[in-house]
């Protein structure tokens, strides 16, 4: 898979504005906005394989959820621990309730092709994920949501041992918070 800066800021998401309800939020998928690249980014990877699986724990408002879901031929499965969700769910997203390693469906996460994580940001559960997937030999890709957050997620992304790229720049930008992608089959291929 081919990650291209240039294509990533090209790509529009106000077709995804239907899907917020809160007017307040509809701003995140504006073509006008330069800010979303998190979103961009997210639809970008989603874009590039058809019948994908993909993972996303941290559900929040859906607004990752929406941007992964623009490549109708794959699966969004999204969990979070409340539904604090304000969009219409595109018919390709199933929204789950609950901790999915509370729930003891974390070997679900081996299925899937691609994981996006965006969860509290407090390093413990991010890193619990990773040390999961990397023990049971996953081969996907895991994208990583606020990086620079704070010192538990530096020293979390720090920690990480195996191919990952700062896509920050074409990632969660604002604020600096960072987006990253832990690579665990070396199949990306960054071009900026």
């Amino acid at each position: 898979m081919e990650i291209n800066y240039d294509e990533v800021k090209k790509i529009k998401l106000s077709h995804l504005e239907h899907y917020v309800l809160r007017e307040d939020m509809k701003s995140n998928f504006s073509d006008s906005v330069d800010s979303q690249h998190h979103y961009k980014l997210l639809s970008y990877i989603a874009e590039q394989k058809n019948n994908q699986l993909i993972y996303e724990l941290g559900t929040h408002w859906g607004l990752g959820s929406v941007a992964l879901s623009t490549n109708n031929t794959n699966k969004i499965i999204t969990y979070d621990i409340t539904d604090r969700t304000h969009i219409n769910l595109p018919t390709n997203i199933e929204q789950r309730v609950g901790n999915i390693f509370n729930l003891g469906q974390e070997d679900e996460l081996l299925n899937a092709d691609i994981i996006f994580l965006d969860t509290a940001h407090e390093g413990p559960f991010e890193n619990l994920v990773y040390q999961h997937l990397k023990l049971m030999k996953w081969k996907g890709i895991l994208i990583l949501d606020d990086i620079n957050f704070n010192k538990p997620m530096r020293e979390f992304w720090d920690s990480i041992d195996i191919t990952k790229y700062d896509v920050t720049e074409i990632g969660h930008r604002e604020h600096n918070t960072g987006t990253g992608i832990v690579d665990f089959n070396n199949q990306i291929k960054i071009v900026k």
